[in-house]
C-alpha cells in the first residue's frame, strides 16, 4: 500500500497516487512509435555503457522487448541515436534492424543430442566460459550445463506440448547464419543484470515474397509475423540470486519460449510475451521459483489488469498459471500462439481478443448467469478472486485455488486494499472518485464483528461511464457471490459476518479505466438517491485523454476525455510524420467528461488514407497526453 493514512479506524490507499500511475501508464501506453523507440535505444544504450551489476544503470524493461521495439521501428530512429546503436553493432541494413551477432575470439560450438540447437562459445577473451571440464571431453562443464538444461526444454516445448520450433536460418545467403540451419545460442558475455535476450533478425523465409514471414516448420499454417532469431546467453552468473545452473535454466525456459514466440507472431504484446516466458520457467523448472521475484510488484497495484504494459507485467504470469492450472490445461498457451496468427499485430493490440478467442475454444465448467456468455470476464473475475483469497483451502472452489500459497517463499499473504476498515461504526461511508483499471479490481475489507448487524449494503455509482461494464464480488464466510454492476446506480445487500470482503473489477474494451462512487452503510439506512447527489458533486481530480472508440476505424472514431476544471481545450490530430491534419478547438469548458467525433478528415474536408494518426490533448497551452489510432479504409 502506498502511503496509506489511517484515519477513524480506517485504512486508505493513497488515491493521488494511483490516480497519477494510471494517467502517467495510459500515457506511456500510448506513446507513439516514434517515441517508444527512442525511450528503448535510449535505455539500451545507458544499460549498455555498463560493466557490472553494482554499476549498472536500472534497465526496466526486458532485454528481448527493447530489442524487439528497436527491430520494428528503429529506422525510424534520429540519425545520433542510430549511429550510437551501430557503434553497439546493431545493423539497419535490412527490413528489421538487428543487434548483430556477436564476434567471439577463437570462437567453438556444438550441437546439442536432439540436433535443434547450435551453442557458440569461446574459452578465451573478455566473452570467454570458465574453462574447468570435469569429464575431459573437451568441452567446459559450463557449455555443457547449458546444453542439458535446452536440450530438457526440447523434450517439453516440442515432444510433449507440440509446439512448432522457430523458423530456420538456413537460407540466408549474405549474413551470418551460424555455420547451420540450427537455431543458434551465443553464449558471451552480457551487460550488467541480462540474464539474456532474444533477437529478431529477419521475416522466416525473407527471400520469397510468397512465403516471406511464414514458419516452414508449420507447412499447413501460413505465418505472416514469422520472425527469424537468434539467442544470447551469460557467460556467466555471478552476483546473480540463486545457482548457476539455477540462472541457465530459468533463463534458458524463458528465452527459448520468446524463439518460440517469434516463430507464430513476433510481434504480440509484450505482457503476452513476458507474462507466458515466465510462466514457462515454472513449466519447466517449477521447484526453482525465480519467478517469485515479480509477484509482489504486481499484487502492489490490483486495480490494473494482467495486460498493464509496464515492468508488473512480468508479474502478469500469474494469469497465465491460474488460467491453465485452474481451467484449461497446458495446452491453452499453445492454442493461443495459434490463435495469434490470425491477427496482424504489428500495429494494433489484439491480445485480449486472442485470449478470449482461446478461451472460447474450450468450456472449462462453464454456465451462464451473472456474467451472460462471456467467459473471459466470467475466468478473470474468478482470478480476481482467487487474487482476494490467496489459498488453497479446501472450503473453497478449486477455481479459486492457488498450489504454491503454501510454499515457503511465497510473498504474498494478501491483496493491497483501497479501504480497509477495522471498525466500521453506525454512519455510512461515503467513497467518491474511486478508478480501476479494466480487467483489475479495487479490494475492500470491512470488520462488523464488534456491530449487531442484520445486514450491511454496498451501493455503488458508476460516473464514467455512466453505464460501467463494473461487477461486485463479495467474499462471506465461505459465500462468493458476484453481481454484474451495470447500471447507473445499485444496491447490494450483504448478511454481516465477522468480516467482509469485497472488490469491483472492470472490464471495458474501448477504455482503460473507470470512475465510481461506493457507499457502504450498516443496516441500509441511506438511499442510493443520497449516494447519487453526493456523486454528481464529485469530478475526477486529474485530467485525462482516454482511448478512440472504435480503433482501428472507419470511417468514425470518437476522442473523449475528462477535466478536472473549465479550461480551453485543443486536440491536435497528426500523422507519422509529425504533421498536423486537423485541428479541434474548444471555448471555455465545464469540468467533467467531453468529446469530439473524428471523420477520417483533414482539414480541408478531404479523406485521409489508411495509417497510424497520434491526437494530443492540450488545456490552456499545456499539453496532457498523446495516443495512438489506426484508419482504416
Amino acid at each position: 500500500m502506498n502511503d496509506p493514512k489511517l484515519q477513524n479506524n480506517i485504512i486508505y490507499s493513497n488515491n493521488f497516487s494511483k490516480n497519477l500511475f494510471l494517467v502517467l501508464g495510459m500515457a506511456c501506453m500510448a506513446f507513439s512509435a516514434q517515441v517508444t523507440v527512442e525511450v528503448a535505444a535510449s535505455k539500451w544504450i545507458s544499460h549498455s555503457k555498463s560493466t557490472a551489476i553494482s554499476d549498472g544503470v536500472a534497465i526496466d524493461f526486458h532485454p528481448s522487448e527493447i530489442l524487439d521495439i528497436i527491430a520494428r521501428e528503429g529506422h525510424s530512429l534520429p540519425e545520433n541515436i542510430k549511429a550510437d546503436l551501430i557503434e553497439l553493432g546493431f545493423d539497419f541494413s535490412g527490413e528489421i534492424v538487428s543487434r548483430g551477432r556477436p564476434i567471439l575470439e577463437n570462437p567453438q560450438f556444438i550441437d546439442s543430442d536432439f540436433g535443434l540447437f547450435r551453442f557458440h562459445y569461446t574459452t578465451t577473451g573478455g566473452h570467454a566460459v570458465l574453462p574447468e571440464d570435469d569429464d575431459n571431453n573437451n568441452i567446459p562443464d559450463y557449455v555443457e550445463m547449458m546444453v542439458a538444461s535446452f536440450d530438457d526444454i526440447y523434450v517439453i516445448d516440442f515432444d510433449r506440448e507440440n509446439y512448432t520450433p522457430p523458423p530456420s536460418d538456413s537460407w540466408y545467403y549474405n549474413q551470418d547464419n551460424g555455420g547451420s540451419g540450427k537455431y543458434d545460442i551465443y553464449i558471451f558475455y552480457l551487460e550488467a543484470d541480462v540474464y539474456g535476450y532474444v533477437q529478431g533478425e529477419n521475416y522466416a523465409q525473407n527471400f520469397s515474397e510468397i512465403t516471406r514471414g511464414d514458419n516452414e516448420n508449420s507447412p499447413d499454417v501460413e505465418e505472416n509475423n514469422a520472425v527469424v532469431s537468434y539467442m544470447a546467453m551469460r557467460n556467466n552468473y555471478n552476483g546473480f540470486s540463486n545457482t548457476e545452473i539455477e540462472n541457465i535454466q530459468v533463463t534458458s525456459a524463458h528465452e527459448f519460449y520468446h524463439a518460440i514466440q517469434y516463430g507464430y507472431d513476433a510481434f504480440e504484446r509484450s505482457w503476452i510475451k513476458e507474462s507466458s516466458a515466465v510462466w514457462m520457467e515454472e513449466i519447466h523448472y517449477d521447484d526453482i521459483n525465480d519467478c517469485y521475484q515479480y509477484l509482489p510488484l504486481f499484487f502492489e497495484s490490483p486495480w490494473l489488469g494482467p495486460n498493464w504494459e509496464t515492468v508488473r507485467k512480468y508479474g502478469s504470469y500469474i494469469y497465465i498459471s491460474y488460467m491453465v492450472d485452474n481451467h484449461f490445461g497446458i495446452e491453452f498457451m499453445r492454442s493461443f500462439w495459434e490463435n495469434s496468427i490470425g491477427h496482424d499485430s504489428f500495429d494494433s493490440d489484439y491480445s485480449i481478443i486472442t485470449v478470449k478467442e482461446t478461451m472460447d475454444q474450450y468450456n472449462p465448467n462453464f454456465s451462464n448467469g451473472v456474467f451472460s456468455d462471456n467467459q473471459f470476464e466470467k475466468i478473470t473475475n474468478d482470478f480476481l478472486t482467487a487474487n482476494a483469497l490467496l489459498t488453497n483451502n479446501a472450503i473453497y472452489d478449486s477455481i479459486y485455488h492457488y498450489e504454491e500459497v503454501s510454499n515457503e517463499n511465497w510473498p504474498i499473504t494478501e491483496p493491497i486494499y483501497e479501504l480497509e476498515i477495522d471498525s466500521l461504526g453506525t454512519e455510512p461511508i461515503f467513497l467518491p472518485e474511486q478508478l480501476v483499471g479494466t480487467f483489475g479490481a479495487n479490494y475492500y475489507k470491512v470488520n462488523v464483528s464488534d456491530l449487531s448487524l442484520e445486514n450491511i449494503s454496498i451501493e455503488l455509482l458508476s460516473i464514467y461511464p455512466e453505464e460501467g461494464n463494473l461487477y461486485l464480488t463479495i467474499i462471506n464466510n465461505d459465500l462468493i457471490q458476484t453481481t454484474h454492476m451495470n447500471a447507473d446506480e445499485q444496491v447490494v445487500d450483504v448478511t454481516a459476518s465477522n468480516e467482509v470482503l469485497f472488490f469491483i473489477s472492470a472490464f471495458t474494451y474501448d477504455l482503460v479505466d473507470l470512475l465510481y462512487s461506493i457507499r457502504i452503510v450498516p443496516n441500509s439506512t441511506v438511499s442510493t438517491d443520497q449516494l447519487a447527489i453526493e456523486s454528481d458533486q464529485s469530478i475526477p481530480n486529474f485530467y485525462f485523454l482516454n482511448e478512440n472508440n472504435p480503433n482501428p476505424f472507419n470511417p468514425f472514431t470518437t476522442l473523449s476525455y475528462f477535466i478536472p476544471e473549465q479550461g480551453h481545450v485543443v486536440i491536435d490530430i497528426t500523422n507519422v510524420n509529425g504533421q498536423r491534419v486537423r485541428t479541434y478547438t474548444s471555448g471555455i469548458q465545464a469540468p467533467g467528461k467531453h468529446s469530439i467525433k473524428w471523420d477520417g478528415k483533414d482539414e480541408k474536408g478531404s479523406k485521409l488514407e489508411s495509417g497510424i494518426f497520434f491526437y494530443t490533448m492540450s488545456i490552456d497551452g499545456r499539453v496532457i497526453d498523446t495516443k495512438k489510432m489506426l484508419l482504416l479504409k
